[in-house]
């Protein structure tokens, strides 16, 4: 992707982009309609067509000399889009089952590999700017029952401000709820001052030919934009000679003169073609006559050059905590991380929060961003101190020292080459000191209650019902006021209600640790002889009971003395006592 100098040129290159898609089956990758005649798979990410023909009326936007700042306007940069982050958050929301899907398209000058990032900003050391110079934001729809999604049957669509230049990336990002949404791509041959660009189409197929075109302005060292026009149409050609008819993604096709494939997706193009060893895009190259005579640039391999926290950090933030990896080159950010593990150590108590596959995506949020280059560093940021808290999960304290004992950095991840990183020699633990200040307060709630549903075997002579908390709570507090419970035996119907009135007659109240210190409140009902002498009766052997409702105290309260939350409450069931 090229960049540009704080002095961005001014450009008043124009490109009304008539823009109707199908996401479906597509036509031949040189510039052919979409076509219906394959069968859509029965998942979201079939093929996608954007057809920029004149068959949609095409409108002449209006001239907007660009500035730096007017392109890192939303209004400008992001047309359609409000507040671009907020917008595109909202598209990773998507469902598979929704019907409106979000749709990105973009243009991107000088690509140096496909699924370029869509934000846009301006480096502050070197004044260089990165990012898209054109897009918009639309919707499709989506027939859930075939899959079959529709971009645009009808009306115009465009694309404003576009610089003027030859070989631009047009990128276009479907939102489907899955994990890779639908990508597809096409190089712009030229787009002139004053003038509007039709004709273009962007399918799976193209977006195979994009791929070669950009892998041979790697190997030649060139800039895309000085990739010879001769050679876009040879390369489009050979995508056209071996792909007639088209693609879908998920769908198999046969190419010409070879075995049926299966493209599950953009990045599938880097995979063999037959049983040879060459990957689609070079053999493309070989079909389009590019690849004889050409020097190969080996990919560089990623390194770690930074982990965040550092070792003997301080001031670092104990809410939403980032923990970050810096690469060495551009990283593909498609790729959903996974194998990440941390494990993080209280100094001062020896307690632990160990993050690994099992509870990643409770505790935070993966995201890419940028350090010195683009989409190098792939941050792991946690949930706030409260939504942890809430969830029954740990979180960190401030102005408290902690260690990173251990970390496993994702093992999937891989540069915009497709170069695994090399993890080797990589310190990634040491201690670290979270920031001054208070927690935000974590209300206690009810983890779980016993007797649970289903449980048997229960001992009727001094039953216990206890309620566990997530977190640690006053015992000082020891006759709890509001509890209540109804217990129905099933076979007679009878129902026994132990409430404030008449609580010390049937048992006594204690508390005690399960997972944490007095987090376990327990009513332990007394002996028969007490239960006799009190003039009340308790459980029968062999029975089987139905707690019908319960409620918590209403006077007890956390260690840190903040009330329960009894929003969300356990249910309760059946449970059967032993025979005798």
């Amino acid at each position: 992707m090229k960049k540009h100098k704080h002095t961005l040129r001014i450009a008043s290159a124009l490109m009304a982009l008539a823009l109707m898609a199908v996401l479906a089956g597509c036509g031949g990758g040189g510039g052919g309609a979409a076509s219906s005649t394959a069968t859509a798979p029965s998942y979201g990410r079939v093929g996608m067509a954007v057809d920029f023909g004149s068959s949609v009326p095409a409108r002449l936007a209006a001239v907007v000399y660009n500035t730096e700042e007017s392109y890192l306007d939303n209004g400008i940069l992001y047309q359609g889009c409000g507040d671009f982050s907020v917008w595109h958050d909202a598209a990773y929301q998507t469902t598979t089952s929704d019907t409106e899907i979000p749709v990105h398209v973009y243009v991107t000058e000088d690509a140096e590999s496909l699924s370029n990032s869509p934000y846009a900003y301006t480096d502050s050391q070197t004044g260089e700017y990165y990012g898209p110079i054109a897009s918009a934001c639309t919707t499709a729809t989506r027939d859930t029952s075939t899959q079959r999604v529709t971009f645009r049957s009808s009306g115009s669509f465009e694309i404003r401000n576009v610089l003027a230049g030859t070989n631009h990336l047009l990128e276009a990002k479907a939102f489907t709820g899955d994990s890779y949404g639908i990508y597809v791509a096409v190089v712009v041959p030229s787009v002139d001052e004053g003038l509007y660009t039709t004709g273009v189409v962007a399918s799976p197929e193209t977006t195979l030919g994009a791929a070669a075109a950009i892998k041979y302005a790697y190997t030649s060292q060139l800039a895309l934009s000085a990739v010879d026009d001769a050679d876009i149409a040879a390369i489009n050609d050979a995508v056209d000679t071996l792909f007639p008819s088209g693609f879908q993604y998920g769908v198999a096709v046969t190419p010409t003169g070879l075995s049926s494939v299966t493209f599950t997706d953009y990045a599938s193009f880097n995979m063999t073609y037959a049983t040879g060893t060459t990957s689609w895009v070079d053999y493309v190259l070989e079909e389009a006559g590019l690849a004889t005579g050409t020097t190969p640039v080996t990919p560089t391999v990623p390194t770690v050059v930074a982990f965040s926290p550092a070792a003997g950090a301080t001031n670092v933030d104990y809410d939403a905590t980032p923990f970050s990896v810096t690469f060495s080159e551009s990283m593909d950010t498609t790729v959903t991380p996974t194998g990440f593990a941390v494990t993080i150590q209280n100094n001062s108590t020896g307690g632990t929060i160990t993050i690994d596959s099992s509870n990643v995506l409770s505790y935070g949020s993966f995201s890419w961003t940028t350090t010195t280059v683009t989409n190098d560093t792939l941050v792991y940021t946690l949930n706030s101190t409260s939504v942890l808290g809430t969830a029954g999960l740990k979180y960190l304290m401030p102005g408290t020292t902690y260690t990173i004992t251990s970390v496993t950095l994702p093992t999937n991840v891989v540069s915009t080459q497709g170069v695994a990183p090399d993890l080797t020699g990589t310190t990634t633990t040491g201690s670290f000191t979270t920031a001054a200040g208070t927690a935000p307060p974590v209300y206690p709630y009810v983890v779980a209650f016993t007797p649970a549903s289903g449980d048997t075997g229960v001992d009727p002579v001094t039953t216990a019902f206890s309620a566990k908390f997530s977190e640690s709570m006053d015992p000082t507090v020891t006759s709890p006021a509001g509890f209540s419970i109804s217990i129905q035996n099933v076979n007679t119907g009878g129902t026994l209600t132990i409430d404030d009135t008449n609580a010390s007659l049937y048992g006594s109240f204690s508390w005690t640790t399960t997972a944490q210190s007095n987090d376990t409140l327990v009513f332990t009902l007394h002996d028969s002889a007490v239960l006799n002498a009190n003039g009340v009766t308790g459980l029968d052997y062999g029975t089987d009971y139905y707690i019908t409702s319960w409620t918590p105290p209403s006077n007890i309260v956390s260690a840190g003395a903040l009330p329960v939350d009894t929003g969300s409450l356990p249910s309760t069931g059946m449970f059967s006592t032993m025979g005798i």
